[in-house]
């Protein structure tokens, strides 16, 4: 018989090590969609209420979260349980807000949110022109941002997640605070204290270490 598409789940096996899957569940997870963020550094909508936060008991719990609208990323209902989230993403649970980060073993974790603002922080990975000389961000969960503005690739921004635009730009350089979200220091943060070529060095506590720079970002 003929395979009809890729299979709707994937193996346990093979999910992002920066989620821990509760033992002794089944032997299939949640097969995320692709698109925004790579499939080694995100989870599934679904998984993230379920597994990483608990604010969802089982997948049924979760599933009528999202179903009935109560659920948004980055401010957009997502209707969808196998939507991809990651690092940084802005999620909204009725009128409760989350905040998607890593903890010190490079984990993903929800953290509730003070930021009142309706904004987000992302890296910008590239940068390219359109029409009219305006610059497009690429940015590192997968949008792309037209912006005319002074900005250079591996800064950060904040967006405004209702408008769509940048609010502030937030230069990659010696002595900002950056954390490096992928990679075997993922999770760990501290001061820049140079950059050099495509490696950023940076200190924590006295403690030096490095990552690439493609891999860090300030907060």
């Amino acid at each position: 018989m003929a395979k009809h598409g890729e299979s709707k789940h994937a193996k346990r096996s093979v999910v992002t090590r920066m989620v821990v899957i509760p033992r002794k569940m089944s032997k299939y997870y949640f097969r995320q969609l692709p698109g925004r963020h790579n499939v080694h550094t995100a989870v599934a909508l679904a998984g993230m209420l379920r597994d990483v936060s608990g604010i969802a008991a089982n997948d049924k719990e979760a599933k009528y979260l999202i179903k009935n609208s109560k659920v948004r990323v980055d401010g957009r209902i997502v209707r969808e349980k196998k939507y991809p989230v990651g690092f940084n993403d802005v999620i909204d649970i009725d009128s409760e807000r989350y905040v998607v980060s890593l903890d010190e073993r490079g984990k993903l974790v929800l953290n509730p949110s003070a930021d009142k603002e309706n904004v987000k922080k992302i890296k910008v990975v590239a940068i390219s022109k359109a029409r009219g000389g305006k610059g497009v961000l690429r940015l590192s969960d997968g949008e792309n941002i037209v912006y005319d503005g002074t900005v250079q690739a591996g800064d950060s921004i904040l967006l405004d997640l209702e408008k769509r635009k940048v609010v502030k730009v937030i230069p990659f350089e010696q002595g900002q605070h950056a954390i490096v979200f992928v990679g075997k220091n993922a999770g760990k943060h501290g001061k820049i204290v140079r950059v050099e070529d495509e490696k950023v060095y940076l200190e924590k506590e006295g403690v030096e270490f490095s990552a690439d720079s493609t891999a860090c970002m300030v907060v």
